[in-house]
C-alpha cells in the first residue's frame, strides 16, 4: 500500500507533462488554424486556389495547406482589402503560380521572396508596390532568378519586374530580349535607364494608362539603342521629370500617349517614322518644338491630335505631305 502511494507523485508529474505537451501542440496549431480561417478558396484537382482574404494586415502568411489540401496559387488582387497596411508577405513552398498583379498596391512592402516551387509568373506580380526595393528568388528555382533585386526568368532573357522603389541607374542586361509590359510601371526610384541592343521594341498598352515606363516619375535620362523600332502606347506616360530624349533613327512608329505628361521641351522625330498615335504629346506643357526629319507620317486615327501642347511642328524643305497644321498644331519649315 505504501509503495502505491509513493508512486502517486510520479503519476501526477507524468500527467502534468502530458497536459503541458498537449497545450503546446494546441498553441502551435492555432496560427495555422487562424490563417486558414482568414481565406476563402476553391478546389481544383486536389489543390486550392485562394480567392479572398479577410484577415488582418501587417505580416501576412499564406498557408501552405488547408484541411490537408495544398495551396498552389491565388487570385489577382487577393490582398486588396489590406494592401495599404500590409508590411510583409510569406509565400509558402506550395505555391506554383503567381498571377499578374498577384500582390499589388502594397505600399509598405519593401522586400519579397519567391520560393523554388514557383514555376509560373504571369507578369508584374508585385504591381505598384511603391516601397518595394528588393525581389529575391530561391536559387533552386528552375524558372526564375533575381539579380541585384530585379526579377527575371532563369536565363535572364525576360525582364519580369523591377522593384518600384529601387533607386539609381538601371542597365538592362545584354541577355534580355523581352521586357514585360508592366515590368517597370510606376518605378518611382529609377533615375536613368540603359536599354541594350537586344531589345527591338518598347511595348505599350493602348487601353488605359499602362506602358513600359509609365509613371517612372524620377526618370530623367534613358538611352535607347538603334535596334528599337517601336515606341509603344503610353511608353513614357507620366514620366514627369523626363526633359529630353534621343530617338534612334530606326524608329518607325510612336504609339498613342507615348510621351504624355513628360517634361520634354524639344523632340527630333526620326525620318523613318511613318505613324504617330493619338495624343502622343498630350499634356506636354513645356513642349515648344517638334522637329520631323522625314515626310509627314500618318496619324492614327486619321483625325488624331498630337495633344494639348504649345509645340510648333517643323519639317525640312524637301519633305512631302505637310500642310499648314499637323495633328492640330501649326507647322513651319525647318532650316537647321
Amino acid at each position: 500500500m505504501k509503495a502505491m502511494f509513493r508512486n502517486i507523485p510520479d503519476l501526477r508529474n507524468r500527467l502534468t507533462r502530458q497536459l503541458l505537451l498537449g497545450a503546446s501542440a494546441v498553441v502551435l496549431l492555432l496560427p495555422l488554424a487562424v490563417q486558414a480561417q482568414d481565406y476563402s478558396y476553391k478546389t481544383n484537382r486536389g489543390a486550392l486556389t485562394l480567392t479572398k482574404y479577410t484577415g488582418p494586415a501587417g505580416n501576412v502568411v499564406i498557408p501552405s495547406n488547408i484541411n490537408g489540401l495544398p495551396v498552389t496559387t491565388f487570385v489577382a488582387e487577393l490582398f486588396d482589402p489590406v494592401a495599404k497596411t500590409m508590411t510583409s508577405v510569406t509565400i509558402p513552398t506550395s505555391i506554383i503560380w503567381l498571377p499578374m498583379w498577384a500582390i499589388e498596391h502594397c505600399d509598405l512592402l519593401t522586400t519579397v521572396n519567391i520560393p523554388a516551387s514557383v514555376t509560373r509568373i504571369d507578369g508584374a506580380p508585385f504591381y505598384s508596390c511603391r516601397h518595394l526595393k528588393t525581389i529575391t528568388v530561391d536559387s533552386q528555382n528552375p524558372c526564375y532568378s533575381s539579380v541585384d533585386g530585379v526579377l527575371y526568368d532563369k536565363q535572364q532573357t525576360l525582364l519580369v519586374q523591377y522593384p518600384c522603389a529601387k533607386t539609381g541607374h538601371f542597365r538592362i542586361p545584354e541577355s534580355v530580349t523581352n521586357i514585360h509590359i508592366y515590368s517597370m510601371y510606376g518605378s518611382v526610384g529609377v533615375s536613368s535607364i540603359t536599354i541594350p541592343p537586344s531589345i527591338k521594341s518598347l511595348p505599350g498598352f493602348a487601353a488605359g494608362w499602362g506602358g513600359l515606363f509609365s509613371a517612372c516619375t524620377a526618370l530623367t535620362n534613358i538611352v535607347i539603342p538603334d535596334s528599337v523600332t517601336n515606341i509603344g502606347a503610353n511608353a513614357f506616360n507620366n514620366c514627369t521629370r523626363l526633359a529630353s530624349i534621343t530617338l534612334p533613327e530606326n524608329i518607325v512608329s510612336i504609339g498613342s500617349n507615348a510621351f504624355r505628361g513628360t517634361a520634354l521641351a524639344h523632340v527630333a522625330i526620326p525620318r523613318n517614322v511613318t505613324c504617330v498615335g493619338d495624343s502622343a504629346f498630350q499634356s506636354c506643357l513645356g513642349l515648344t518644338n517638334l522637329f520631323f526629319k522625314g515626310n509627314a507620317p500618318s496619324l492614327v486615327p486619321a483625325n488624331a491630335s498630337l495633344g494639348t501642347c504649345r509645340a510648333t511642328v517643323y519639317y525640312l524643305p524637301e519633305a512631302t505631305g505637310w500642310g499648314p497644321t499637323f495633328g492640330g498644331r501649326p507647322t513651319a519649315i525647318w532650316k537647321p
